[in-house]
């Protein structure tokens, strides 16, 4: 069984709305100004029983926007950060995103996935500048994810 994780990158970093405003609301609304610049992917965890070249091609071409995103696999989309964060349902939510990645996962194999294999969808965060830890739970609790339905991990680097 392999173990995939799927991060899509955009490749317009200038323009990034959801890191510009998020950035703005940590600055303004939490008063945490250490923040210098903010990235923001969004990841699949792939559980399958395929090879890395079929999951790579099947992910780029039901996952990515040849256009606007690129795609990295088992690696960090963001190699410049000083922490990040991911943000994922909690397990007993419903995922919708992770339905519609199965479905299309099933149509290009053109097989239903088995018990054992599975595909999670999340949210990362990437953050350079340097805060205290009261700081970045403060920023993941108070603007990157609900507890009521989201868990969230940091890693610094």
């Amino acid at each position: 069984m392999g173990q995939y994780k799927l991060e899509i990158v955009s490749k317009k970093k200038e323009f990034d709305p959801i890191s510009t405003n998020l950035l703005f609301e940590i600055k303004e609304d939490l008063g945490i100004i250490s923040i210098e610049n903010i990235g923001y992917t969004e990841f699949f965890e792939i559980e399958l029983n395929e090879s890395q070249e079929t999951v790579t091609k099947m992910s780029n071409e039901i996952f990515v926007d040849p256009i606007t995103q690129t795609l990295t696999i088992n690696e960090l989309g963001i190699k410049e950060f000083d922490f990040f964060v991911e943000v994922k349902l909690l397990p007993v939510m419903t995922d919708n995103t992770a339905i519609i990645a199965v479905r299309a996962t099933e149509d290009y194999l053109n097989r239903k996935l088995t018990e054992s294999e599975k595909i999670s969808f999340g949210k990362k965060y990437y953050f350079k500048g340097k805060t205290s830890d009261e700081q970045i739970n403060l920023m993941c609790t108070g603007l990157l994810s609900n507890s009521q339905i989201e868990q969230y991990t940091v890693q610094k680097k």
